[in-house]
């Protein structure tokens, strides 16, 4: 029912004036510039969902009957050639091209379970502690076959821990690149079977017996690796069967250990990820993992792989599952992490690189130099036929991570939308396996935050085509980087930020600095595997006002901003009364507490137990970067004319009494003209919700098109 306008405007103007005497503040939205091809606005669509479909033929299927909008991951050759090549999927599929950050490689455990590094455990033999067997394995992968023949071409070689889009990390502060291959450079290793003999004899794993099956032998033991002998676990090699490139991977290497006299001494697990996460991560009882890393645009990371204070067995979720201890890389990894400088930096990469490459910490082999693809229209869904065969708009190829977006990204999901609905519809993301926990302290997995990233936001985000670029997101811009000394006299890192005031959680509670400080608290108390290493090295962050922070570091690092600012903040009023160990167990999407202030919150899932379909998040009506045009209209061009429905800029009474005038209408619209560009917040109705941000932002100048200082 419309109420009779004449009334509306007099009850509104009343209301209104003494809105607008009130401090306004906290429904601003106050943003920076931009990049004409993102938007730091959102969310345009209703709901994201993500479409599990635990294999990844499901999932290209799923995309080529239009069921999901994008995928999770990078194309495999045959499918990239057929979406270039086939005229059928021309006005279907867009290709958008990726040099990821991330990579796969073969973890080497150097530790039994209970056990230490050592040729014998609990006299029972451990290959994989010993360097020259862990040399003899490098030799078997054929890097070189295995990117040219398995992945087409579509991917790049790995000799060291940093993807090739990061190789830029890796050159001295003069300029010189990093040696490869050389006396005193890094070691590389090529598939060598002969060379890969040559250190398992050394190593003492020799054919005695002339059977044509390697035993072990030393100057105590003779052990037979067939499995007869109790002093031998059988190598436990774990191959991810769900990505047909690692099962692929881990098929030639076990080819190649049968080449070596090696067959019958193993038992290769082909198993999905999480069997395979479970003996990599919780138990740690793996020989050989086809591992894979999503990683940071910053090497500091490697410290928080390769640290032995990283193995934090036998706690599950350990970043250095692999067990390494290495006292000399341990001291390149803290130079590296607490560089002061990207010069000192880069002097601390090389010997790590080396050192982990002469040690064998693991093996690098390939990263994904390929496609990701998207729909390029709206689906046919029930329910949703406005939209039905709409071009997408919005869509974000983000440098490292594609369309789907990735930590601390989302820029697709964010500013989506069909075209002709400025907002509206569903975003449905491809997902190749379900969400293992929806923790925030302590998910670990690719696709734990695939979706807690729209939920959780952080301090900062990254120009989706600028790695080097850092978006002041939760914070104003302008923080402020510089040094304090200690009661020691030793300098470190501080620096101070100034929080946006009008940020609330999910469930209504307003976000503060003191979420920020316990956020970093619960990181650190509770060992979480992926924010740990940030709040490692935090001294302190004191509280200077209620949306206004300084953190104080323990060190001088040229890493620290990163460390402070890509943290998901969590809500302290949620997690803050909960135990260590009572954090730990708890699901917060089956207990009501999966509370974020990102913008997206958590609606379902479906089916609620079993095998899950599909995972929903709903747009966060309240998210302190929505969707607003506040300008829209100017004064009358000449006294006594009517005031033109043309954006002037600035956002003043011409605005905000056009809104009022046209409280209650809704698409369809009354007036073609005014109806459209009154709704305000872009929800096809125009309400006081329309008024309150209008009025909020009464005054502000300096709008283009509409939007607000930043909007565009």
């Amino acid at each position: 029912m419309r109420l009779n306008r004449l009334k509306t405007i007099m009850l509104l103007s009343v209301l209104v004036s003494a809105f607008l005497s009130t401090s306004l503040s906290f429904l601003v939205v106050p943003v920076t510039s931009q990049s004409s091809t993102f938007e730091k606005f959102g969310p345009r669509v209703d709901s994201l969902l993500f479409n599990i479909a635990y294999s990844l033929s499901t999932e290209w299927g799923m995309l080529e009957s239009g069921a999901i909008d994008t995928i999770d991951w990078n194309l495999p050759p045959d499918k990239i050639r057929e979406y270039q090549t086939n005229p059928y999927w021309a006005d279907k599929i867009e290709l958008g091209d990726v040099t990821g950050l991330w990579y796969w490689e073969l973890d080497l455990n150097y530790m039994p379970p209970n056990g230490s590094a050592g040729p014998d455990w609990r006299g029972k033999l451990w290959p994989t502690s010993d360097r020259l067997f862990r040399k003899a394995m490098a030799c078997l992968v054929n890097k070189d076959t295995f990117v040219t023949e398995v992945m087409g071409g579509f991917a790049a070689r790995m000799d060291t821990f940093l993807p090739p889009l990061l190789s830029g990390w890796e050159a001295f502060p003069n300029g010189t690149k990093f040696p490869f291959g050389t006396p005193g450079g890094i070691p590389k290793y090529d598939y060598n079977i002969t060379k890969a003999k040559e250190y398992l004899t050394a190593a003492g794993y020799k054919d005695i017996d002339g059977d044509g099956q390697r035993e072990f032998q030393n100057a105590t033991h003779t052990i037979q690796l067939d499995g007869t002998d109790p002093r031998y676990v059988k190598l436990q090699i774990y191959i991810r069967s769900d990505d047909t490139a690692r099962l692929a991977l881990g098929d030639m290497f076990v080819a190649a250990l049968d080449m070596v006299g090696m067959q019958g001494t193993y038992e290769a697990i082909r198993a999905n990820a999480g069997t395979c996460w479970a003996h990599a991560w919780k138990y740690y009882d793996y020989h050989i993992y086809t591992g894979g890393w999503d990683v940071i645009k910053t090497p500091d990371y490697l410290y928080d792989v390769w640290h032995t204070s990283m193995d934090i067995y036998p706690i599950e979720d350990g970043n250095n599952y692999m067990r390494v201890h290495n006292s000399t890389l341990d001291f390149w990894l803290e130079k590296l992490k607490y560089a002061p400088t990207i010069s000192d930096a880069k002097n601390a990469l090389f010997e790590v690189e080396r050192i982990i490459a002469d040690d064998v910490a693991g093996i690098p082999v390939f990263d994904d130099v390929g496609f990701m693809a998207r729909r390029k229209n709206y689906g046919t869904f029930t329910g949703e036929e406005a939209y039905a065969g709409k071009p997408w708009l919005g869509f974000v190829n983000e440098k490292g991570r594609g369309f789907y977006g990735g930590p601390g990204f989302g820029f697709s999901a964010l500013n989506a939308h069909p075209q002709d609905f400025e907002r509206g519809g569903k975003f449905r993301q491809g997902m190749l396996n379900d969400v293992e926990s929806f923790n925030p302290i302590y998910a670990d997995m690719f696709w734990d935050w695939l979706v807690l990233d729209h939920i959780y936001d952080r301090l900062l985000r990254t120009d989706p085509y600028d790695l080097s670029t850092d978006i002041p997101w939760m914070v104003k811009p302008g923080w402020v980087e510089g040094t304090w000394v200690n009661a020691t006299g030793q300098t470190n890192t501080k620096i101070s930020f100034k929080l946006y005031d009008n940020i609330l959680w999910h469930d209504g509670t307003r976000f503060t600095a003191d979420d920020v400080i316990f956020t970093f608290k619960a990181m650190f108390d509770g060992l979480s595997p992926l924010w740990y290493p940030d709040a490692l090295n935090i001294y302190n962050i004191t509280k200077n006002g209620p949306y206004d922070i300084t953190f104080f570091f323990k060190v001088r690092s040229a890493w620290a901003l990163h460390w402070a600012g890509y943290t998901p903040i969590i809500p302290k009023h949620i997690w803050e009364p909960l135990s260590i160990a009572e954090r730990r167990a708890l699901e917060p999407m089956s207990s009501g507490k999966l509370i974020g202030t990102g913008p997206f919150k958590f609606y379902s899932v479906y089916p609620p137990s079993g095998a899950r379909e599909y995972i929903r998040l709903d747009a966060n009506p309240t998210y302190f970067r929505e969707l607003v045009r506040p300008d829209f209209a100017s004064p009358p061009s000449t006294p006594g004319g009517k005031v033109r429905p043309v954006s002037d800029g600035t956002v003043e009474l011409s605005d905000f009494g056009m809104t009022i005038g046209y409280y209650g209408d809704a698409k369809p619209w009354l007036n073609a003209t005014w109806g459209p560009i009154t709704d305000v917040n872009k929800d096809y109705y125009i309400d006081i919700d329309d008024i309150m941000e209008t009025g909020a932002r009464y005054g502000l100048t300096g709008c283009q098109s509409g939007y607000p200082p930043g909007y565009v």
